[in-house]
């Protein structure tokens, strides 16, 4: 016996005959062979409302047929909302060989409106032609590969509507009314909606149509979609209104004519808008239809209201006959893959029907509408966004972001709209996923709050623009910062929505009242190693402790490279490079950071030593000088290097801010040979040290009678001022170094002197034969872009053979040059670079090309740049300043009018 799988059954079933659209069933009902009838359907008693609706539920509509089969399935039908497009699930990232991924994964997002989605394995679009057609193209939009030919070859079913009023016929073609009815037999009824037509045999059928009460007459007769005949139309229809006013039946109806046309329709999407646009086909019988029209109106009397517009009529045949194969292809699938789909991700049972907007109500949700402008990928770009706060997002699972900082649900949600990059897509990127949290809090800054969006773009043109990396498609990383204007902000206040206005307000003061007026940071140290430190363990090093020729002890710590090792004969590799912090601060050496200094060094192959000299924490002094580090704490830790290595070997130099000063004091004082210094980069200091306006007040403020060295008298218990690339400045220190380094005679003259104030280093230029790189920041915080500008002059003034390069950083301040968040991408490069380019010389010495492009170049002596850039009432009032002038002023005016 031949076994009967369930695709048989199913062929069988399909192939059965269907069942007409009303119940015509006058006595009891039966049980049907094709379709379990709910109990509660009733028998046609032609009313004649069927186009609104039968009232005494005698209509086999979809809710009674398709929909009741969805649910004794196990189906879920979500009411109250619609279907806006539909995309590949970003997050289906498997490997062709991994199956299980699909037991993880649904394959398709369908979006309800810009963040609320629904996923599913698989997708079935069946919104009628406008509808389908609408979702594709919004789909195409957001990146899903569409066919070229979507909206083309559209047939309206050769389709042409006519209105027939005020014939002199008995055509009983208007629906009945309540009063109406019960005084009416049933022979006397109109019937269903349909119930007489016409057959040309020029290829055409006419039906007459029986119109609902609930319609309004005059909707047929509207300018706007029929052509008002000629004649006495205006006279018709006043005499036809008074007829029915006394109680005259309307001799009324709606004449259809169905055929064939040439099916060169077009549905056309406007992306601007976002909706279709018609053209009909052509239909070379509309001619004789209504020729046909004429004839019937001349015969059974009255006014005949031609349509202007083409129409389209829906039937379900052609959907069952897909549906059927469709499940058959799906029923071979599964059975040949043996693939188990994800099942239902809502709470709700199956086959139940459920509210859309019930489901929305049940959470305490904002929606934020606002407009950013900026830069994006360092292109201009516009972003129009839907914020729907208080939203599951991917961070509620993560423990860290819960660890950190109090989490604020209410300030996180999900992202929808669009975005405007013209340098990316000519058509706008439209969000397929997005998050945001208003109130974000980084691990390395806990002083600093972030309003951080994570958006998943989509392109018309098929290739989506990402911030994350999926091997389905290449993907681009565009990263930036977007402002909000103040009149938009005031937008965003007037234009919130949802049941929680008033609590998200509160919040978002009160997360900003903390981070910016009480600068109390969210979080912890103990959770300040990132992930990917954790799986970046930090190199190891070997201390070494070194005695001075004053007899102090100091300490290096050493990084070898395992990709380059050293060999003690001779110098094979790389130079080693030799890193001078400034005062008391770690700038080069973050375990935290996967990319600080060392490890960016380490990976270019060179070893490095990072000098801890007699002011660091760990190896700190009473009494101390900037002199005493270049005289006695470098030459030796210089020495230590050509110990280990050779004297042939040169080391190059990487320092900052003191450190900077130092090594200068050690070089043009003669305490080191520069033909032991492979290179030189300085970062925010040089032999000269021109402060700010703001950074002089605080030094003559703290002793404005004493200048001398800087000498150091206490340990310092906290970290300087690091402002810059950070979204908001840490904790200002109001002087420009730490409250133990007041006495500064090298700040008053500008340029390093000895402890008596005397010029006893610039006047040897000789003793700084080696290349440099000057490196500054853009944001005069504690020094100004001279200190760099005036070295790299006199360098190229008074050694010329030799390479010099000045390089000024816009948008970072002082220490961040080397700990800012994008020092690893806008600062390390120029100094790997300049080592790299005295690696390839060898002595160091440019090449005769250069010589007298560099002589020509040093004899160009003129003011600095940026002076004249930040000249006038800028350069002396920093921003801090002018806010306590405004103050001062507005308190002045207060005392004087009260």
């Amino acid at each position: 016996m031949e076994e009967v799988t369930e695709e048989d059954q199913y062929e069988a079933t399909s192939q059965s005959s269907l069942t007409l659209g009303v119940n015509f069933d006058i006595e009891e009902e039966q049980p049907h062979d094709q379709i379990s009838k709910s109990k509660d359907i009733g028998s046609c008693l032609a009313c004649g409302n069927c186009l609104a609706g039968c009232p005494y539920n005698a209509k086999l509509s979809t809710d009674k047929t398709y929909l009741v089969s969805a649910l004794q399935a196990g189906c879920t039908i979500k009411t109250e909302c619609q279907v806006q497009y539909g995309v590949r699930n970003p997050d289906d990232t498997c490997k062709e060989k991994e199956k299980i991924c699909r037991k993880r994964r649904h394959l398709w997002l369908v979006f309800l409106n810009e963040t609320d989605y629904v996923t599913s394995d698989f997708v079935v679009l069946s919104a009628g032609v406008f509808g389908t057609s609408n979702i594709l193209f919004r789909s195409q939009m957001r990146g899903l590969k569409i066919s070229e030919r979507l909206g083309s070859g559209l047939s309206c079913n050769g389709n042409a509507v006519a209105y027939l009023a005020g014939s002199s016929a008995p055509l009983n073609a208007f629906g009945l009314n309540s009063n109406q009815f019960s005084k009416m037999p049933f022979q006397q009824r109109p019937g269903p909606a349909i119930s007489s037509s016409y057959t040309s045999s020029l290829g055409f059928t006419i039906q007459g149509a029986v119109l609902p009460t609930a319609y309004p007459y005059l909707l047929f007769k509207g300018i706007g979609t029929y052509g008002w005949p000629p004649g006495y139309w205006l006279f018709h229809g006043i005499i036809d209104n008074l007829k029915h006013a006394f109680g005259s039946k309307r001799q009324a109806m709606v004449l259809n004519a169905m055929g064939y046309d040439d099916s060169d329709g077009k549905i056309i999407f406007d992306k601007n808008t976002s909706t279709i646009g018609f053209q009909p086909p052509h239909d070379p019988l509309l001619p004789r239809k209504i020729d046909a029209f004429q004839k019937l109106t001349k015969k059974l009397g009255g006014i005949l209201f031609m349509s202007k517009h083409r129409s389209t009529s829906v039937h379900l045949l052609a959907a069952e006959h897909v549906s059927r194969h469709l499940v058959q292809d799906v029923l071979k699938f599964k059975t040949k893959e043996g693939t188990e789909f994800a099942n239902a991700t809502l709470d709700q049972k199956l086959g139940s029907i459920i509210s859309g907007k019930f489901i929305s109500s049940q959470r305490s949700v904002v929606v934020v509408k606002e407009t950013m402008r900026g830069h994006m990928g360092g292109m201009p770009c516009t972003a129009s966004l839907i914020l729907k706060l208080n939203c599951r997002t991917s961070r509620d699972s993560d423990k860290m972001s819960m660890d950190i900082g109090k989490p604020y649900p209410l300030l996180r949600g999900k992202v929808g709209g669009y975005v405007e990059i013209g340098g990316v897509e000519k058509d706008n990127l439209h969000i397929i996923e997005g998050e945001v949290d208003l109130c974000e809090v980084d691990i390395r800054t806990l002083y600093t709050q972030y309003m951080h969006y994570h958006l998943l773009l989509g392109a018309s043109s098929g290739a989506s623009k990402v911030t994350k990396n999926t091997p389905r498609e290449e993907m681009v990383n565009l990263k930036g910062k977007l402002h909000i204007s103040v009149i938009e902000l005031l937008k965003i206040v007037m234009s919130l929505k949802g049941n929680s206005r008033g609590k998200f307000v509160g919040l978002l003061l009160q997360s900003l009242f903390r981070t910016y007026v009480l600068q109390i940071p969210r979080g912890s140290c103990k959770y300040f190693i990132t992930s990917e430190v954790s799986e970046r363990p930090y190199p190891c090093s070997a201390l070494h402790e070194i005695k001075t020729e004053d007899g102090f002890i100091i300490s290096c710590k050493q990084w070898k490279c395992s990709q380059r090792p050293w060999r003690l004969e001779g110098v094979s590799g790389p130079y080693p490079i030799l890193l001078i912090n400034g005062y008391s601060i770690e700038n080069y050496w973050l375990q935290t950071e996967p990319n600080d200094l060392v490890r960016t060094l380490l990976e270019e192959g060179h070893e490095i030593w990072l000098l801890q000299p007699r002011f660091h924490p760990s190896n700190s002094s009473i009494h101390f000088t900037i002199k005493d580090i270049g005289r006695f704490d470098i030459p030796a830790a210089i020495n230590k290097i050509l110990e280990l290595h050779g004297a042939l070997t040169k080391v190059h130099v990487i320092a900052h801010c003191v450190g900077g000063l130092s090594i200068h004091i050690a070089l043009m004082g003669g305490h080191v040979s520069a033909s032991q210094i492979a290179s030189l980069s300085c970062t925010n200091s040089s032999m000269f040290f021109k402060l700010t306006a703001l950074s002089i007040v605080n030094v003559a403020s703290a002793h404005p009678d004493v200048y001398g060295d800087i000498r150091q008298e206490q340990v310092p218990a906290s970290l300087p001022n690091i402002e810059g690339q950070f979204s908001t400045p840490a904790p200002q220190i109001n002087s420009p170094f730490p409250a133990t380094l007041r006495e500064i005679k090298i700040c008053n003259s500008g340029f390093i002197v000895d402890s008596n104030g005397k010029n006893s280093y610039l006047i040897h230029p000789e003793r700084m034969a080696l290349p440099t790189l000057y490196i500054s920041g853009g944001r005069t915080l504690l020094v100004t872009p001279q200190t760099s500008f005036l070295a790299n002059k006199y360098m190229k003034l008074h050694q010329p053979a030799f390479r010099h390069e000045w390089v000024v950083v816009e948008g970072f301040g002082h220490s961040d040059l080397l700990v800012g968040e994008e020092s690893c991408k806008r600062v390390f490069p120029h100094i790997i670079s300049h080592i790299k380019q005295a690696e390839k010389e060898r002595n160091g010495a440019v090449n005769p090309r250069e010589l007298k492009k560099c002589s020509r170049e040093a004899l160009a002596w003129s003011d600095d740049l940026y002076e004249e850039r930040n000249g006038g009432l800028g350069s002396w009032i920093s921003l801090l300043v002018t806010i306590w002038l405004v103050l001062l002023l507005i308190a002045l005016l207060i005392s004087k009018f009260f």
